[in-house]
This record gives structure tokens, C-alpha cells and sequence, in this order.
């Protein structure tokens, strides 16, 4: 599954999974030689929200393939394990004196 982005005018917004890039690029494309004018977004979180766009707006879009949780890893164990007469010592600095 796909999630998309839309950065304009250095605000980043979470569009929802069901929003059609290539339909709101155009749209985007034709306010923006218009003149200008307000574009609804679908967003993420939020039921929609309204933009206004100009000639002068950097619109960004980025899409990222969304994967499933990564698979958890054993841990190897760190260090060495110390008795407890051991772990005193090597905290007071007297170890193998």
C-alpha cells in the first residue's frame, strides 16, 4: 500500500490512501495558471482541508511504499556476564588488582 505526501508552501500534508495524484496534480497545475485559486485536499486525520494555490507555490509530492512491520531480530547479549562480587569490583575500579 501506497502513502502519499503533498508539501506546499513548506507545509506537509497526509493525504488519504483513496486520493487520485495524477487528478490532484492537474488541478493543481490548472489553479496555479489560472492565477491562483483554492484546491480541496483529502487528508489524513482531518475530514478535508482547502488550499490555496498560486504561481509562486512550491508543491511538492512524495509517494512511499508502506510495508508491514519488520521482523524482530534476537538480541545478541552484550558484554560479558559478571558475578556479583565481579560487577562491584569493576565498577570500583579494583578489577584483577
Amino acid at each position: 500500500m501506497e502513502s502519499s505526501t503533498l508539501t506546499l508552501g513548506g507545509l506537509v500534508y497526509d493525504l488519504a490512501p483513496n486520493t487520485v495524484i495524477t487528478k490532484l496534480k492537474d488541478t493543481m497545475e490548472r489553479a496555479a495558471l489560472s492565477g491562483g485559486g483554492f484546491v480541496d485536499l483529502d487528508v489524513v486525520g482531518e475530514d478535508s482541508a482547502s488550499v490555496f494555490v498560486s504561481p509562486g507555490t512550491s508543491i511538492y509530492f512524495t509517494t512511499n511504499e508502506r510495508r508491514g512491520p519488520r521482523p524482530v531480530r534476537p538480541r545478541e547479549p552484550s558484554g560479558v556476564a559478571l558475578s556479583a562480587t565481579e560487577a562491584v569490583d569493576w565498577e570500583l575500579g579494583f578489577y584483577g588488582l
